[in-house]
């Protein structure tokens, strides 16, 4: 994971870590700046040989704690972490609005930033084949 590895901050307001889980080398190589991608494809696409559409691209770095953080949190109450256990990061949005993870942040609860409507193509929420959006995808969305 080396190569991914870049400096942890918080924004500005945010509260910061607590001092068990602060320490200069987490700040200064904590984060992993690896990139993600959200793909939605509908039960249509898929059957029309079309490939999900992108609607979102944010990178780890943005999550909310470090791995370190997580495992100390995880076990300073005495829990017994075993190897495969999994975390649970939240969501992992960035600071604009086109690295939001979430459908609901993606439409801003139904109205795109732009002033359109979340039945509306925009580069955020794009159409998908036969004119579905991904804020009101049929119930077999993959």
């Amino acid at each position: 994971m080396a190569p991914y590895r870049t400096a942890f901050t918080r924004a500005e307001g945010d509260p910061q870590p607590l001092h068990y889980l602060d320490s200069e080398a987490n700040r200064r190589e904590g984060a992993l700046d690896i990139q993600l991608q959200v793909l939605l494809q509908t039960t249509r696409m898929k059957q029309a040989g079309q490939a999900g559409a992108s609607i979102s691209r944010t990178s780890y770095r943005h999550a909310y704690r470090t791995v370190a953080q997580m495992m100390a949190h995880h076990t300073v109450s005495g829990c017994n972490l075993q190897p495969g256990d999994l975390f649970g990061t939240g969501t992992l949005s960035g600071p604009a609005l086109d690295q939001a993870a979430a459908l609901i942040e993606l439409t801003e609860g139904e109205q795109i930033s732009e002033g359109y409507s979340a039945v509306s193509p925009t580069p955020l929420v794009p159409t998908l084949v036969n004119d579905t959006q991904p804020c009101a995808c049929p119930d077999q969305a993959d």
